[in-house]
């Protein structure tokens, strides 16, 4: 199953405990995914980024109950729209169903997560 790796701010907006246990099965092709929220001006936003690919899927923070399923869906259509064969696509949405959460520690990758954010900020300003 699949690992979301949260930053201090996800954990704290989605009322995750500030303690999780360390988790190091990861299956699919996307591997774990660090979260993360993201202000943009008036917006209220996640951002989820795979940690082998660098593939970000932001989403609005609109309703934190369905985020996850949310982001799950965005992410179907994004690789669609790549051209992804759909078995893949199948089995990324179908482990995405069951995540595991950890804290976010790699700073190569929370770096890259910070810049992609900043990235954001610009585009969609």
């Amino acid at each position: 199953m699949p690992t979301l790796l949260c930053t201090r701010k996800y954990r704290k907006t989605f009322w995750l405990p500030e303690k999780l246990t360390p988790v190091t099965v990861d299956e699919g092709a996307l591997g774990p995914w660090y979260a993360n929220t993201l202000n943009v001006g008036p917006r209220r936003l996640v951002h989820y980024m795979s940690a082998p690919s660098l593939l970000s899927v932001v989403i609005t923070l609109r309703e934190r109950s369905t985020a996850e399923q949310r982001f799950g869906r965005v992410l179907r259509e994004l690789l669609q729209s790549f051209g992804a064969d759909e078995k893949y696509i199948d089995l990324e949405e179908t482990l995405l169903k069951s995540l595991t959460y950890g804290r976010s520690s790699d700073r190569s990758k929370l770096g890259s997560l910070r810049d992609q954010a900043g990235l954001a900020w610009h585009y969609l300003v």
